[in-house]
């Protein structure tokens, strides 16, 4: 008699769990598809002629990136084997002679400015109106969709600049932004004690005040 009792329940409930709805996060990510894909030109097979496209190598693996370009061949600072995709303004993404540190600050930020906001704990204690001034002014951005950054330079003494491009999502339409980050030694850390837009992206994009 249990065993009957135990078959039916189990059926029951096998039976109700087919009318539960989705959860949100499948909404979410039919969302996410729809705007990615949905900025794509299609065309027909029939009119594409078919061509090999090459990859960029880079470290971890073989990616293609539609906004950089290879680096070319022969380039006396290039590793054997490894070649750096590199962006218009921002140069070659090659980190290779940069101090980790640095690097690691700079991936922190850039995961910041995806969520259109910048962690104080990243910015100079002596500054505190960067987290404050950087989140108002990217609230008036479009959603941002992708993140990069040049590889950092040396700027003054124990203080290195980078250059920033995100990429905004305006009408359907990807677009570019670009800001200069500023980091300083203070004390044994790196600390951003400098974010500026560059105006004329930003002011093609900026939503009014």
């Amino acid at each position: 008699m249990h065993t009957v009792i135990t078959s039916r329940f189990l059926s029951a409930l096998v039976f109700f769990s087919l009318f539960l709805p989705v959860g949100i996060a499948a909404d979410t990510l039919r969302d996410r598809s729809n705007v990615h894909f949905g900025i794509l030109e299609w065309t027909s097979g029939k009119n594409a002629a078919a061509k090999e496209i090459a990859g960029l190598i880079v470290p971890g693996g073989n990616e293609t990136f539609p906004v950089l370009s290879r680096m070319p061949q022969g380039k006396s600072d290039t590793a054997a084997g490894i070649q750096y995709p590199r962006e218009v303004r921002l140069g070659y993404l090659d980190y290779r002679q940069a101090d980790p540190r640095v690097i690691s600050l700079l991936g922190s930020v850039s995961a910041d400015l995806e969520n259109s906001g910048l962690d104080a704990d990243h910015c100079d204690p002596s500054r505190p109106f960067l987290p404050v001034t950087a989140s108002f002014q990217l609230a008036r951005l479009p959603p941002i969709t992708g993140v990069l950054f040049s590889n950092p330079v040396e700027s003054g003494e124990n203080t290195q600049t980078a250059q920033f491009r995100l990429q905004c999502l305006k009408d359907s339409v990807p677009l570019p932004v670009y800001l200069s980050v500023t980091v300083s030694l203070v004390g044994p850390d790196w600390k951003i004690s400098e974010f500026m837009f560059d105006g004329e992206t930003y002011a093609g994009l900026a939503q009014p005040y």
